[in-house]
């Protein structure tokens, strides 16, 4: 859950700043699907599959609303998936998700492109998702 929380801090981020390694402004508004995650390991990035997917199924998803509403989607081991819905906020490159029951999390944007969304938490977890 923790990834997810992340992930969707990550994309709101974005949703107000264009990428300035980019000509093209990048948007996180849609939906963005969980892909990889690691960590740094003596100095190298180290990203595997994302563990929360499951077999035979849609990957799980994060879609982001210009509203800042935010909508995180779990698939379980049977194909059905859950929805929760919450808000998300800006300041800078921290983007910010809460959703009801549920500290607040913050994350801190690394990259974004028209396909991929890439950011970390304090305790250097890093996750990506792709449209």
């Amino acid at each position: 859950m923790k990834t997810k929380l992340f992930f969707i801090a990550l994309i709101s981020a974005f949703l107000f700043n264009s990428c300035s390694s980019s000509s093209d402004s990048a948007s996180i508004v849609g939906v963005w699907k969980f892909s990889r995650e690691g960590y740094v390991v003596d100095g190298t990035e180290v990203l595997t599959a994302y563990s929360g997917n499951e077999s035979g199924c849609e990957k799980d998803k994060t879609e982001f609303k210009s509203d800042g509403t935010v909508i995180d989607t779990d698939y379980n081991s049977s194909c059905i998936g859950t929805n929760r819905t919450g808000t998300y906020t800006k300041s800078g490159n921290n983007l910010t998700t809460t959703f009801p029951g549920d500290d607040s999390h913050t994350f801190t944007i690394l990259q974004l492109t028209s396909t991929l969304l890439k950011g970390k938490d304090s305790d250097g977890y890093i996750i990506e998702l792709t449209k």
